[in-house]
């Protein structure tokens, strides 16, 4: 399994380049419910998601910077998806498997 980082960024760049924030949101809350860990093959708990849907905040408000991969697409957040992410988070928290 890919790193909790790695996995916020993708989910990231996937949020700020879509047109429609609350599908963007639904995939996020899909790809993270079907996380396992890579050893037990279990899933992960709710407090390692929290910890992505974290990770991903940080991505869009730029706190953190996106990884790119060889010749990868820059994505630049801008304030407006920050405030649509911010608005979406509890929603997102809720959806997540406890």
């Amino acid at each position: 399994m890919a790193t909790f980082i790695e996995i916020a960024n993708n989910l990231a760049k996937d949020f700020v380049t879509s047109s429609d924030k609350r599908a963007a949101a639904r995939r996020m809350i899909s790809e993270i419910n079907g996380l396992v860990y890579s050893e037990s093959q279990k899933p992960l708990l709710y407090s390692d998601k929290k910890r992505i849907v974290q990770y991903i905040g940080e991505f869009i408000s730029r706190e953190r910077p996106f990884q790119y991969r060889d010749g990868g697409r820059v994505v630049i957040s801008e304030a407006k998806d920050n405030t649509q992410y911010l608005d979406m988070v509890d929603y997102i928290l809720n959806e997540l498997d406890k």
